[in-house]
Parts: C-alpha cells; structure tokens; sequence
C-alpha cells in the first residue's frame, strides 16, 4: 500500500511540476521552444529503452497511425498547453489538464462509437463537478480574461483525449517499448526543423 501511494504522489509532483517549469521556461524558450525541448527529453530518455528491446521489436510499426498521435499528443497539445500559460497560472493549468479524462470519454462515445457504461457516465460527472469545485464555481473566469487561456488549454486536453482514442482504435496492437520512444524520435526530429526556422 505505502509503495502504491508513493508512486501516486511521485506521479503527481512529476505532473505537476511540468507546468511549473514551462511557466519558468517559457520568456526564454518560447512556445514551440519548450514543445521541441520535451519531445528532445523525451526521446533521450526513452531511446535508450527501445535500443535495450531492440531484439524483441518484430512487429511492423504503423508510422502513418504514429506520426498522427505524435501530432495531436505531443506536438499540438504541448503547444497549446504553452499557450495557455501565457494567459493563465500553472495552478489553473494543471486543474484543467484533468478534464481529460473525461473529453476521452466524450470523444471515445461521439466519434468512435463506444458504449459507456451507468459508472463510467457517473465518473464523467463527478469529475465535471470535481473540477468545479477545484475552480470554486468560479464561471467568471471562464468568460473572463482568462478565456483564451482557458480555452487553448481546454483545446490541449481535447487533443490528449483524442490522441488516447487513436491510439486505443490503431496502436493497440503495438507494443509499448515501440509506442513512446518511436512517438518522441519523430517530434524530436520534426521540431527540429520547425525550431531552426523560428
């Protein structure tokens, strides 16, 4: 139990801090800066997985399905995501980041057709209303200053959402060892580009 909980709260600091850091980040990288720097750490970090598999990577990998949910969780949503924090506080930001389990639902039963059960509805709802509460049904600020920052940043868990929907629908046959570290291999690379011509 002490080990689970450990890893919960290592995993919440590890979340959360993210959007503490890009706020740090962002007057000296920029937007797409601080994009191509995590998909640079990412890729640095986790190749050295794939190298270590490389022997039981037999399967084809799917690179158009890839290169797509690279896009929309990586590349647009950490863009958006920086977006956002121009606008808003890193405490804002992180409490809209976990909307996102509940538009993956919303987007999993409007556009691929999956059936959500009685609990799984009920959980959409009480996360809804959890996010109210964090924000102190404050409706204000929606409408408010805030509003484009609340908006890209409700666009970046829109993106994650559908991402994990994509990735659910035609990478689930592909073996976790490949998903990531191929995922951050190309952002790396394709930021590159993007970042020498900024």
């Amino acid at each position: 139990m002490f080990r689970l909980y450990g890893a919960l709260i290592g995993l919440s600091l590890i979340w959360g801090l993210s959007f503490v850091f890009m706020k740090w980040l962002l007057p000296s990288a920029g937007i797409w800066g601080i994009v191509f720097f995590r998909c640079l750490a990412g890729a640095i970090i986790l190749l050295p997985f794939l190298w270590w598999k490389r022997r039981k990577v037999k399967e084809k990998l799917p690179w158009k399905a890839l290169i797509v949910v690279g896009i929309f969780n990586c590349g647009l949503a950490w863009g958006l995501i920086s977006l956002s924090e121009t606008e808003i506080n890193s405490t804002t930001a992180s409490i809209l980041n976990a909307t996102t389990p509940i538009w993956t639902g919303l987007i999993g039963f409007i556009l691929f057709s999956y059936r959500l059960t009685g609990r799984q509805w009920f959980g959409i709802l009480i996360g809804f209303f959890g996010i109210l509460v964090l924000m102190n049904f404050q409706f204000g600020q929606i409408f408010g200053k805030g509003f484009v920052g609340i908006g890209t940043m409700l666009v970046a868990c829109i993106c994650y959402g559908l991402a994990g929907q994509l990735t659910k629908r035609f990478l689930s046959e592909v073996s976790v060892n490949n998903l990531h570290p191929t995922n951050r291999c190309y952002h790396r690379f394709s930021w590159d580009v993007d970042y020498r011509t900024i």
